[in-house]
């Protein structure tokens, strides 16, 4: 199968499964086959199918293993991606996104790149302390996306902030996983 034509077909499906006509990308508004519950998820399953097929594809054709793809997450993955509801270091959920990719073709997420593009875009800053250790911290905007900041205490009775993502703020980083890739590909090319 040729490429560049199982890639529009499994966009098509993309397509058909989110309700949209991929002839001419209209909303279907009316109760049609095609949104009955079996056959969107017959649809749902033959387009896991065939992403699987062509990742396999890649790996024993066309993969060369000095240069993996940078991270993404398809728009069907990403509806999969558990969000936890209680709040969590952007380390755990790092790893939780690296679940959902291919890592023998596709680089990991870091942490410190989302927290980067979270800089870039104000909701974290960086500060430093009086021994020079560099620490990122909520600005006023984190609040609305739902960071949280928990104070702790380590066993020599130094106290420090860590930062925590609720479930609302795991839910923006999904929404914006296209953006956090993009930027991940044009800041970090030679990582």
């Amino acid at each position: 199968m040729e490429l560049e034509k199982a890639n529009k077909i499994i966009n098509d499906l993309e397509l058909l499964i989110n309700g949209i006509d991929p002839s001419t990308n209209h909303k279907f508004e009316v109760d049609t086959i095609l949104n009955n519950k079996y056959n969107n998820l017959l649809l749902r399953e033959v387009h896991k199918m065939l992403s699987e097929y062509m990742k396999v594809c890649d790996i024993n054709h066309a993969f060369d293993k000095r240069r993996k793809q940078f991270f993404h997450i398809d728009d069907l993955r990403k509806k999969e991606i558990p969000i936890s509801e209680d709040a969590i270091p952007i380390s755990t959920f790092a790893y939780t996104l690296n679940d959902f990719i291919d890592t023998t073709t596709m680089k990991k997420v870091k942490a410190s790149e989302i927290t980067k593009w979270l800089m870039i875009e104000g909701y974290l800053e960086e500060t430093e302390h009086d021994d020079g250790k560099v620490f990122k911290i909520l600005t006023a905007k984190a609040s609305e996306i739902g960071m949280i900041k928990k104070t702790k205490k380590n066993s020599y009775g130094r106290t420090y902030d860590v930062n925590l993502y609720s479930a609302k703020a795991q839910k923006f980083i999904v929404d914006n996983l296209d953006t956090i890739s993009h930027f991940i590909k044009t800041h970090f090319t030679n990582a």
